[in-house]
């Protein structure tokens, strides 16, 4: 019970290395729900959440982008996802690149643009071009960011 109980604990505090998580997913150790808590815990490794950053569920992509811990490269990864919901996510990431925030600034899904109108580090440029926006919510959002930066 006691080696049960460690690996509960390491697993809940995000302090496994990738090959014990694989392990431990391989043994059953690791339910699906328990991959979205992984995610989203800001102690998960970065080679964690490259590894969920493929994950098949959405939900846990998008914990994958939000979690702070997240590598520009899994972003850039997630920035082309398939599921708007995911890219959204990317787009309001602090850590989320300005040449990230420019490809996903022409996204054709109204949120993932409006995210980005709204991220703190969008470049004045990007704001002015995004409040032309055909959009009323990406504009009045890049109009907003816009009176926030000066």
């Amino acid at each position: 019970m006691g080696k049960v109980n460690e690996v509960y604990r390491r697993k809940v505090r995000g302090k496994m290395t990738l090959k014990e998580y694989e392990v431990q997913k391989a043994l059953g150790l690791i339910s699906d729900d328990d991959n979205l808590n992984i995610a989203r815990n800001s102690n998960t490794s970065k080679k964690i959440l490259e590894y969920l950053s493929k994950d098949k569920r959405w939900l846990v992509r998008c914990n994958v982008a939000d979690n702070p811990n997240v590598s520009i490269e899994v972003l850039e990864y997630l920035s082309k996802d398939k599921e708007a919901w995911v890219r959204h996510i990317v787009a309001n990431n602090s850590n989320t690149s300005i040449e990230l925030l420019e490809y996903l600034s022409k996204d054709k899904n109204r949120y993932v643009r409006s995210y980005v109108a709204n991220n703190p580090n969008t470049p004045i440029e990007l704001l002015k071009k995004l409040s032309k926006d055909k959009d009323a919510e990406v504009k009045y959002k890049a109009k907003e960011n816009l009176k926030r930066k000066k």
